[in-house]
C-alpha cells in the first residue's frame, strides 16, 4: 500500500474520491490528509444516562460544541466522503485537540465507503472542552491498495453502528443524514461522480492541479535542457581545445641548419679580379 499525497487526492477527485463539500485545497487538504470538520451533530451514548435509550446531544452554544470531562462524544463530520474499492482510509488525531486532552478513538474507512463519517472523541481532561462547528477534528489519510477490494458498497453515516445497542436514533440526526445521503443513494457511483465533476469547487481544484503540473513540467524541462547542454559541452570541450590550440611547429623547421649557414667550399663565390 502507498499513502496518497494532496496531488494524488486532487487527481482522483470525481473518479475514485469524493469530498463534499469541497471548497479548495487549503480548506480541505493538508499534506497527505483530508481535513474532517465538526458538524452540529454530536451525541454522548451512555446507558447509565436517565435519557436512555435516547443519547444525550452535546450542548451547542451558538456555533460551539461542548464535550463534557471524561466523556466520549460521537461527532458527525460536515464532509461526505466516498472512496472506491482501490482505496482505504485511516483516521488520525489533530495535535491541537490532543494537547487539550481530547483524542479520537482510532478507526478506519473501508473500501467502497460513501457517507458521512462519525468520529469518536474522548475528553481525557477534568474540564469540559469546546469545539467550534466547522473546525478540524481529525484527518483522513488514504492508502492505495495493491489490489482492488471486493467490499460491498457502504453508506448510512455509521448511525446503525452507534445505535446497535438499543439506542433510539435521534430524529434530527436521522433526517440530516438522509438528506445528505439522498443524492448518493439515488444514483449509481458513475452518475454520482459525473454530477460531482460539475461542482464548481471541484473544477477550480482541477484547474489549480493542472497549473501545478504545468509548472512542474516546465521545471523538469528546464532541468533536462541544462543537463543536456552540460553533457554536450563536456563532450565538445576536448575537441574545441584541439581545434583552437596553436599548431605545433617541429624544431627541425624552426631551427637554422648549420649547413645552411656554412656553405661548402665548392659553393662559395670567389670574386673575380680583373687582370
Amino acid at each position: 500500500m502507498s499513502v496518497l499525497s494532496e496531488r494524488d487526492i486532487i487527481r482522483e477527485l470525481g473518479r475514485k474520491i469524493i469530498v463534499l463539500p469541497f471548497s479548495n485545497k487549503e480548506d480541505n487538504l493538508r499534506g497527505c490528509d483530508i481535513k474532517l470538520k465538526a458538524s452540529r451533530f454530536a451525541y454522548i451514548f451512555e446507558k447509565s444516562s436517565p435519557n436512555f435509550p435516547h443519547p444525550n446531544r452535546c450542548k451547542v452554544n451558538g456555533e460551539v460544541l461542548l464535550i463534557p470531562a471524561h466523556k466520549t462524544a460521537i461527532v458527525w463530520t460536515e464532509e461526505f466522503i466516498y472512496i472506491n474499492n482501490s482505496l482505504c482510509g485511516s483516521l488520525h488525531s489533530k495535535v491541537k485537540l490532543v494537547s487539550k486532552g481530547l483524542g479520537h478513538i482510532g478507526t478506519r474507512v473501508n473500501p467502497n465507503w460513501g457517507g458521512i463519517l462519525a468520529i469518536a472523541l474522548h475528553n481525557h481532561s477534568s474540564s469540559d472542552i469546546e469545539i467550534r462547528v466547522g473546525d478540524d477534528i481529525a484527518y483522513l489519510r488514504l492508502h492505495r491498495l495493491t489490489s482492488k477490494s471486493y467490499a460491498p458498497r457502504e453508506t448510512g453515516g455509521k448511525l446503525a453502528d452507534v445505535t446497535s445497542d438499543g439506542y433510539v436514533p435521534p430524529k434530527e440526526l436521522q433526517q440530516w443524514l438522509e438528506e445528505r445521503h439522498k443524492t448518493w443513494e439515488e444514483n449509481d457511483v458513475e452518475t454520482f461522480c459525473k454530477k460531482y465533476r460539475n461542482h464548481i469547487p471541484y473544477q477550480d481544484a482541477m484547474k489549480e492541479y493542472q497549473d501545478v503540473l504545468r509548472r512542474l513540467d516546465f521545471t523538469r524541462w528546464n532541468q533536462s535542457v541544462w543537463i543536456t547542454i552540460t553533457a554536450i559541452g563536456t563532450l565538445l570541450a576536448p575537441i574545441a581545445t584541439l581545434l583552437l590550440a596553436p599548431k605545433n611547429v617541429s624544431p627541425a623547421s624552426t631551427s637554422t641548419k648549420l649547413e645552411d649557414v656554412i656553405k661548402s667550399p665548392s659553393d662559395s663565390i670567389t670574386p673575380k679580379i680583373g687582370k
